[in-house]
């Protein structure tokens, strides 16, 4: 039976915000129900109006804060609390640092480990993103192009974002001007942008519902010509995914030079992924020269040629082709010494997972699965008995599940560093070191 609730969509009550939540909104209880409320914070005392009523979640609109948190700012944004790109920009740098660092302790203390192991939250800052995707919509004849407002799919049109690295804002911007150009303009759905800084080349990929026409490649070779002198041009439709224009985008990783192909997974700022690496080198530098590695999703090779540079022995596996080809490329240039001691696969490690009496050759596994975590692959983790496996997370979510899963097996968390490359947002990256004696 469904509870009766002491009040209806509309009315207005007053509420204390206890905390915040890990999806960045506010909460507290009324007449014993749990009511959140976005961009307020700890120790507030609001008027609200109820706006949303379900089984699973009740929602209200702070019309008026009583009492203000000490930990309040002024958001620097003019776009902030209409866009849905950032949360917390609302908070002090002292307060927004220790409710990162708050998400993270109780995920890992959900998981069932101490918090000891934690070490200080290491942040990006501002204007670091080099990848980014941008929301496209048209209404009455005008392109909106941004991110989509809160919990909502309208797009918010901005002019500004304090987050992403400038080369993408200003080729964005420029980009939306001439949309109107194009036939098939308003099939456009996402604009996907990655600036690769090193070789000052922008990797541009047109997200749309229809398949290109002649006259709109011609249109886009022509006027992102005028935007950025180096640049790679991509159009993704259902069915088809369409070179407009080449051009080598090539990263260094380890001494490896790697072709990277469009849509490639990389870490949304170069700084994580240094970091990460430094984590990853640091933590497995006791290990015996050649050990066997293995680096479970590994994209292009972004930790398996720093890795192989170190002397370690590689295995590879990827789920997309084009990554792993990208790897065997790069491999095929390099010393052949090397070649015996990397070895890139293509699998889907969701559904074929590396089992465990395969991993337990390993001295250490690296795994850095997509959002919902690692799933069947870290319960033959689990089983393997490697001594040695380094987590990276970029949600805290399945951070705190696939923790919980090595916890069952005996392992022990030895340090943890969380990575705020989403700055502002809910977001939060981390790589975390487990131990199994």
């Amino acid at each position: 039976m469904p509870p009766h609730y002491p009040f209806q969509i509309g009315d207005d009550i007053d509420l204390s915000i206890i905390n915040v939540s890990g999806q960045g909104l506010g909460f507290g209880f009324y007449e014993g129900f749990k009511i959140f409320v976005p961009l307020t914070l700890k120790d507030e005392r609001i008027n609200a109006t109820i706006e949303t009523i379900t089984s699973k979640f009740i929602r209200a609109r702070c019309n008026k804060r009583l009492i203000q948190s000490p930990q309040r700012a002024t958001p620097p944004c003019p776009h902030f609390g209409t866009c849905g790109g950032c949360q917390l920009q609302h908070l002090t740098s002292q307060g927004y640092t220790a409710l990162k660092q708050q998400w993270v302790a109780e995920s890992i203390n959900r998981a069932g480990f101490s918090t000891a192991a934690i070490l200080p939250l290491y942040e990006v800052g501002l204007a670091k993103r080099r990848r980014v995707v941008f929301k496209i919509t048209q209404t009455d004849g005008q392109f909106q192009l941004g991110f989509f407002q809160e919990s909502t799919h309208h797009v918010v049109d901005i002019h500004t974002c304090l987050i992403v690295k400038e080369p993408l804002l200003t080729y964005a911007l420029a980009l939306k001007e001439w949309l109107p150009h194009l036939e098939c303009g308003a099939a456009i759905d996402e604009i996907h942008l990655t600036y690769h800084a090193s070789a000052n080349v922008m990797d541009v990929i047109f997200h749309a519902h229809v398949a290109l026409s002649s006259h709109d490649k011609k249109t886009i070779t022509d006027r992102c010509a005028t935007l950025h002198h180096r640049q790679r041009l991509t159009w993704q439709s259902k069915h088809t995914t369409i070179t407009i224009q080449d051009y080598p985008v090539t990263l260094t990783l380890g001494d490896a030079e790697v072709s990277v192909p469009p849509l490639a997974f990389l870490q949304a700022t170069h700084e994580a992924q240094t970091v990460m690496t430094d984590f990853i080198m640091r933590t497995l530098a006791s290990l015996p020269a050649a050990s066997l590695v293995y680096d479970l999703y590994s994209g292009c090779g972004t930790f398996s040629f720093p890795l192989l540079q170190a002397g370690f022995t590689v295995m590879a596996i990827e789920g997309s082709a084009d990554m792993v080809f990208a790897m065997k490329q790069a491999l095929s240039h390099m010393d052949p010494l090397h070649h015996r001691s990397l070895k890139a696969l293509k699998q889907d490690l969701y559904h074929m997972p590396v089992a465990a009496t395969k991993l337990k050759e390993a001295k250490a596994i690296v795994i850095n699965p997509p959002r919902n975590g690692a799933g069947p692959q870290i319960q033959e983790i689990a089983h393997s008995h490697v001594p040695h496996v380094i987590l990276v997370s970029c949600s805290l979510s399945s951070l705190e599940r696939d923790s919980h899963s090595l916890k069952e097996a005996g392992y022990r968390l030895e340090s943890l560093l969380a990575i705020d490359q989403f700055y502002w947002t809910r977001h939060t990256e981390s790589i975390a070191y487990f131990y199994r004696p």
